[in-house]
């Protein structure tokens, strides 16, 4: 059975971002995140939906939604890494 959610550092990797730059999109309003018994879980279906938004609906985002396999982290990494730049603050924009 396939996870539904990733933690703060899973979701960190998937990106290819520090936890440091994780826990900056967390507190970014829209970013899909969730409480269960106590932890901070991040959606893998909303997360990489909400990667296609920020990349502005590009190929690589969208097959993450189509991807059950190990292929997804790397197909998401993909897609932030062709849409995204870091400020000096360590934020990640679109």
């Amino acid at each position: 059975m396939a996870e539904l959610t990733y933690s703060v550092t899973e979701a960190a990797q998937a990106l290819g971002v520090s936890r440091h730059t994780m826990y900056n999109l967390i507190h970014r309003e829209g970013f899909p995140t969730l409480y269960v018994g106590g932890r901070r879980l991040i959606s893998k279906e909303l997360l990489a939906e909400w990667v296609r938004e920020q990349a502005g609906g590009q190929k690589e985002a969208a097959q993450v939604l189509t991807h059950q396999d190990g292929g997804a982290e790397q197909a998401l990494a993909g897609a932030v890494s062709a849409s995204h730049h870091t400020t000096r603050t360590g934020v990640f924009q679109a």
